[in-house]
């Protein structure tokens, strides 16, 4: 049976569905029943695994600028404001110095916490956007996409997305500014996932951990970003022969990784 004869008695038993095209029809069969492939032709089924292949592919190549640009607003973000100090702490810290009341700061840091929550939440939609809208309305096959074939497409496809975010820099700046381009995007990458493991581990959101708990996890994710996605960045450029993949860029921020060896110990 073909995908079209198969689109066709679907459509003949549910009519609702004529004024949709025979993909969509198939796709949505094969999404909720899996099994139906067995009745397609091997030529049927060899375009379908081209197609899911090819929407990995393109998942992985946005899932890696987004990645990015959640892991850019993280941080930003987090910079913005900390739990607000106890009034003994306060008078015992410079912010005193600045001639404002302890109740003025607090109400000025309360300002800083609601926009430090919002960017968080636009960092929140961002994942979301990559990780479950994009793969909905693109109909991207779940079971494909956690199989290992749909997990090397993906893989390539973050590659891509490397390399887009390079020939960026490098259009804006010079081979050096792509370069790092994607070492920033590698960082942004490897920080997340970082970021992601923590919280499933300990049950909480970022902003739910108490500050304590929090420095350790974005510095840890900070350690981890440094040395993994120089790792996964100067990979990449060896591959593509990018220009100034001869920089010693790894041993350089793994050196500067000696100032932190008393708090990674700690942690």
């Amino acid at each position: 049976m073909t995908r079209q004869e198969l689109a066709q008695k679907v459509k003949a038993k549910y009519p609702e569905l004529q004024g949709s095209d025979d993909e969509t029809v198939v796709a949505g069969v094969l999404d909720q029943y899996p099994e139906y492939s067995a009745y397609l032709s091997d030529e049927d089924i060899g375009t379908n695994y081209v197609i899911e292949s090819a929407k990995q592919f393109g998942l992985g190549a946005v899932e890696t600028v987004g990645q990015a640009a959640e892991g850019a607003v993280i941080n930003l973000s987090l910079g913005m404001a900390n739990e607000a100090m106890s009034e003994e702490e306060f008078y015992n810290s410079p912010e005193s110095l600045k001639n404002v009341s302890y109740d003025r700061y607090v109400r000025l840091n309360d300002i800083k916490l609601e926009k430090q929550k919002k960017g968080m939440e636009f960092a929140d939609s961002i994942k979301s956007w990559t990780e479950e809208k994009l793969p909905e309305y693109i109909n991207a096959n779940e079971e494909y996409g956690n199989a290992f074939a749909g997990q090397v497409f993906r893989g390539l496809g973050q590659f891509l997305g490397y390399g887009a975010v390079g020939a960026a820099g490098t259009a804006v700046g010079s081979p050096v500014g792509g370069v790092a381009a994607v070492y920033g995007t590698a960082f942004f990458n490897r920080q997340i996932e970082f970021l992601e493991d923590a919280e499933q581990t300990l049950g909480l959101d970022l902003l739910e951990m108490d500050k304590d708990t929090r420095d350790k996890v974005v510095g840890g994710s900070w350690a981890y970003g440094l040395t993994t996605g120089a790792l996964d960045a100067t990979v990449f450029k060896y591959i593509t022969r990018v220009p100034g993949a001869n920089t010693p860029t790894v041993k350089n921020l793994l050196s500067n990784l000696e100032e932190d060896k008393e708090y990674l110990l700690d942690s």
